[in-house]
């Protein structure tokens, strides 16, 4: 699964896109994902056979053929609180802004719609758009970063497969200083 979020510790909402790829075994009528408090504002799915085949209706996918891959698009909508610190939360120190993550135990559902759950271990490949004066950190080491626009973006190695309540993230003016030697 690949996920890019849009992040700025200085505002109340961020974005985000992800890409599923799913293997269908047998027809279904719905897609259903774990997903708390974020609003889907668009989605788009295409099978190997017939595009039209798998159209996405909220968290649901209808006229699922059986035995076929079936490549699915979310892009969500998501609030960043500054008073619950499950999900993503927003926290200020010395006047700047930080967003810092909790996933455990149901605060990823409040992040992104995924599979939230202990069975379902996946390779996550996350990038996250963030100001450019911000650093950005995340499970993985980064692999490349792209100051180009108006934000940066920074995407990060692909995990090992893990449950989603698992993955983490900070985006802030944070400072690293180097391991002493």
């Amino acid at each position: 699964m690949t996920a890019e979020l849009t992040l700025d510790p200085r505002k109340d909402d961020f974005t985000g896109v992800e890409q599923i790829e799913l293997a269908v075994d047998q027809p279904a009528a719905h897609l259903w994902l774990n997903a708390d408090t974020i609003e889907i504002t668009g989605t788009e799915a295409a099978g190997e056979r017939d595009p039209r085949a798998a159209v996405l209706r909220g968290l649901a996918v209808h006229e699922s053929p059986a035995r076929r891959k079936c490549h699915v698009t979310i892009r969500w909508k998501g609030h960043l609180s500054r008073t619950d610190n499950e999900g993503a939360f927003r926290q200020q120190e010395n006047g700047e802004w930080y967003v810092l993550t909790q996933g455990e135990p149901l605060g990823m559902r409040r992040i992104l719609p995924s599979f939230d759950e202990p069975s379902y271990k996946i390779p996550w490949r996350v990038t996250l758009r963030v100001p450019k004066t911000d650093a950005a950190y995340f499970n993985t080491p980064a692999e490349a970063t792209d100051e180009s626009g108006e934000m940066k973006v920074v995407r990060f190695a692909e995990t090992k497969p893990l449950p989603s309540y698992l993955l983490a993230f900070g985006v802030g003016p944070f400072e690293r200083v180097p391991p002493a030697m």
